[in-house]
């Protein structure tokens, strides 16, 4: 039985994947659909192994797709709704005269000279000047006075009456087929 002999080997070289381009080794970088095997990094290549056993390399390919996507897009339907003129209204206070005639009783004083007998009555001595009696006289005036009343109140007050209209609008929505080459 021979003696094994254990060794470490350290290649500095990188094990590239069939169908690795040469380019690649300016900058560092590989092809993304390959994968770059290196002694350094591979736990196989770096384990003790005897002199005469040939040395042991693994290539690993991973292989990716590259993804197409298409968007489906839609329309959502909506309503907005806003607030505009509708008219006016318009309320105007005016005024409206009429002749008005009321029944008045109006009374006045007046006089009357009465003449009666004094039947020989015994008076005081004669003075034998002029006497005047002042008799005032009243007499009663109607003239119209307008006194405001408030006779109504006339209230306005808005209202909203709702009705339900039927929107109608077109939407839009994309489909797919897949076709056949």
């Amino acid at each position: 039985m021979k003696p094994l002999l254990l060794l470490a080997i350290v290649l500095p070289v990188a094990l590239v994947a069939a169908g690795c381009h040469t380019h690649h080794r300016h900058h560092g970088k590989c092809c993304p659909h390959k994968t770059v095997v290196t002694p350094l990094n591979d736990p196989v290549a770096a384990t003790p192994r005897a002199v005469d056993e040939p040395p042991r390399v693994e290539t690993t390919t991973t292989t990716t797709t590259t993804d197409e996507s298409l968007e489906l897009k839609t329309e959502d339907f909506s309503v907005r709704k806003e607030t505009v003129s509708n008219g006016a209204a318009r309320i105007r206070k005016y005024v409206v005269s009429e002749q008005k005639s009321v029944p008045v009783t109006v009374c006045r004083e007046d006089f009357t000279v009465e003449r009666i007998p004094g039947y020989g009555t015994p008076t005081t001595p004669w003075g034998g000047g002029e006497l005047v009696i002042d008799i005032p006289l009243t007499r009663e005036v109607a003239y119209p006075v307008v006194t405001p009343r408030v006779t109504e109140v006339i209230r306005v007050r808005k209202t909203v009456d709702c009705v339900t209209n039927l929107i109608t609008g077109t939407v839009r929505t994309e489909k797919f087929e897949v076709l056949k080459p």
